[in-house]
């Protein structure tokens, strides 16, 4: 069985590449911008981007 592990990553507005973030640094992000976060982690496992002022956040699914 293969396990699909979560990379979070970032694109600010002046890059052009995606960086990766730690979990941490994320969810703080998010929290801090949203009031429930939770829906849009849902959004992001369906492979949609949620964009804030700090830029804008998708979640990888790495195969391990």
């Amino acid at each position: 069985m293969k396990l699909a592990l979560p990379k979070f990553e970032v694109k600010n507005s002046d890059m052009d590449c995606w960086q990766c973030i730690s979990e941490v640094d994320a969810l703080e992000i998010l929290q801090n911008n949203f009031e429930r976060i939770t829906p849009l982690i849902v959004e992001m496992l369906q492979g949609n981007e949620i964009e804030t002022p700090n830029g804008i956040f998708r979640i990888m699914l790495l195969e391990k």
